[in-house]
């Protein structure tokens, strides 16, 4: 995990609360652009969501490392008008290590309530072998709780 910071927004992170946005799809061999419901990883709290990584799981698990190549995601920043990705990317491509699958960012990524990301995965032909995979897709991090503002200077 990045960094923890000590304020946001300008006032002290009091307490952080580990907090999980995420959802998974059943997609067939060359399925086109499947977007999840924006509800889905839409922040709907008051508190700020810290988020530290992605991460992306497939299932069968027995075909994990194979079916995190035999999609493409695509992640946009819905309320900054901004992809995260410049281009549609296997999960397996984004992730850490052999050891887990998530994208792991250097510095925390901040949603605030009503501000999310539209998340997009296309299929590629499958294997003969596969008929139907599911991809999850979970962004993990923190509610933090902040202070309120003090006219105190220090």
């Amino acid at each position: 995990m990045g960094r923890l910071p000590d304020n946001f927004a300008g006032r002290p992170i009091t307490a952080r609360i580990p907090y999980i946005m995420g959802a998974s799809q059943a997609l067939t061999s060359a399925q086109p652009q499947f977007t999840f419901l924006s509800s889905l990883f839409t922040h709907a709290s008051d508190r700020p969501f810290e988020i530290h990584r992605v991460l992306f799981r497939g299932l069968p698990e027995s075909f994990d490392d194979l079916i995190l190549t035999l999609a493409n995601v695509q992640i946009f920043d819905f309320t900054r008008n901004q992809n995260l990705l410049k281009v549609p990317t296997p999960p397996a491509n984004l992730v850490i290590g052999s050891t887990i699958s998530a994208w792991e960012w250097a510095q925390p990524y901040y949603l605030t309530r009503a501000e999310g990301f539209s998340v997009t995965l296309d299929a590629v032909p499958f294997p003969p072998a596969i008929t139907s995979i599911t991809i999850q897709v979970a962004f993990q991090g923190f509610l933090v709780n902040d202070a309120p503002a003090t006219d105190r200077r220090g």
